[in-house]
């Protein structure tokens, strides 16, 4: 009997899961059909795929307050980045009304035809295969950490886990063919192995982090170092650049999943600053002092005049990081943000400028993440200048506890110090109330800080 038993249970642990993986692929088709109709072209192998993150309990707190009944928030952002690839694909002047449909119910300046006829120019450039891969990295990039990716990259020998999900897309993708049906399926296809996926996914080499300024110049350092060796090509770069354009165009796709409520023309600014500076790498061999970020943000701080309020370069630039974080652009934001800063006390508005300093050098722990989600979800509830006077003293505390622990080798080097739970919405409605800033707490295994009561 317990021979049979030790048979039986296997057996029957299988014929249970497969019973949930095809309940997983009934409801994604019956969501796609309920949503898109027939205006998105999805194969069985991409929803095959893109069932794995049905079964995840990790999602990103980026607008937190929007919540999807019955859908993991990352579905509609896969399957709006599909249905955005295929628009800018097609490139019609009807699809770029679709592109930018839920823009035009915000008050926001909406990708303009121009920019979107530059981007579907560059899609529609494409080969079959490059084409393939951007869509096949944009359901991979939902379902890393799910417990079959995970179950997977297990199998796979020497291979070191991350728990942060952008890393773990890193550590993964030189084995993708291993781990993900869709990245098989296309090396069989094409006969091809796995390195545009190891350049869709470059570790520390995040498009919207570079955006956001989340971090250092370790954002740069990967890119730099392959152009510099002959790791990463010209168009290797290019190819990295729109798997990005993708993965921003369904950003929020879990508010809007037809058309892109992110890619507005603000935004699509700021993507082409980052390219343009990410350009200049590695072309000026002469130019040792070309610092990447530091041309990014002065970029930045001219679009919001600063040099209106001070003359003080480094002030400059330090309020365009601010500004990168929390995603504005204009003259008037600029001048509020200027406000803001200076009602915060001078010993953290000091706080402020070392760390920005710090972010221009740094070139050896990697972005925090999730920060730029925090400022987002607080803007949302308190309005941008409470946000810089209540959020940004919270976020120097755990920056400041992090390097502590780094200092005193109680964070591993590679790991980021993660906000994702003192993003979520009640965390940061707490946190723009308590009376009293609590105690940081940082896991030294995953990086995610918690403040105390």
């Amino acid at each position: 009997m317990k021979t049979l038993a030790r048979i039986l249970f296997p057996m029957m642990l299988l014929a249970t899961e497969s019973i949930l993986a095809s309940d997983n692929i009934t409801a994604l088709r019956d969501y796609i059909k309920a949503t898109y109709g027939e205006e998105l072209m999805i194969s069985d192998a991409q929803v095959s795929q893109l069932s794995w993150v049905m079964d995840n309990p990790h999602a990103t707190p980026e607008m937190d307050h929007h919540k999807l009944a019955g859908m993991h928030k990352e579905v509609p952002r896969a399957l709006s980045r599909i249905y955005n690839l295929q628009r800018l694909r097609s490139g019609t002047p009807q699809d770029y009304e679709q592109f930018i449909a839920p823009q035009k119910k915000e008050m926001v300046t909406p990708l303009s035809p121009d920019s979107f006829r530059q981007l579907s120019d560059a899609i529609r450039s494409m080969d079959e295969y490059h084409y393939e891969v951007l869509a096949a990295a944009a359901i991979i990039s939902s379902v890393t950490l799910s417990p079959e990716a995970i179950k997977r990259a297990r199998l796979v020998p020497d291979l070191k886990l991350p728990t942060d999900s952008v890393q773990f897309l890193a550590v993964t993708a030189p084995e993708a063919s291993k781990i993900y049906p869709l990245a098989q399926l296309l090396s069989k296809r094409f006969k091809t192995g796995n390195h545009l996926f190891e350049i869709a996914f470059m570790p520390n080499s995040h498009l919207r982090h570079m955006m956001y300024n989340e971090g250092s110049l370790t954002m740069y350092e990967h890119i730099e170092r392959g152009l510099s060796n002959g790791s990463v090509s010209r168009n290797d770069l290019t190819f990295w650049y729109y798997h990005w354009v993708i993965n921003i165009a369904g950003f929020r796709g879990q508010i809007a999943p037809k058309g892109s409520l992110y890619l507005t023309q603000n935004t699509y600014n700021a993507m082409s600053a980052v390219k343009a500076v990410l350009d200049k790498l590695g072309k000026d061999k002469g130019n040792k002092s070309f610092n990447p970020m530091r041309a990014y943000l002065g970029k930045r701080a001219d679009w919001l005049k600063l040099d209106h309020y001070t003359h003080n370069t480094d002030e400059q630039i330090a309020l365009a990081s601010i500004a990168a974080s929390l995603r504005l652009f204009s003259p008037d934001q600029g001048k509020q943000l200027y406000q803001a800063f200076h009602k915060l006390s001078s010993k953290d508005q000091k706080r402020w400028l070392d760390y920005s300093h710090y972010q221009l050098s740094n070139t050896t722990t990697p972005a925090p993440t999730y920060a730029p989600a925090l400022f987002a979800n607080a803007v949302v509830e308190a309005g941008l200048a409470d946000t810089i006077i209540s959020v940004l003293p919270l976020f120097l505390d755990v920056i400041d506890k992090e390097q502590q622990m780094r200092k005193n080798g109680q964070l591993n080097p590679e790991v980021p110090v993660s906000f994702r739970l003192l993003s979520q919405h009640q965390q940061v409605h707490r946190l723009l109330h308590q009376l009293h800033r609590g105690l940081v707490i940082i896991d030294p295994v995953t990086g995610v800080a918690s403040i105390t009561k």
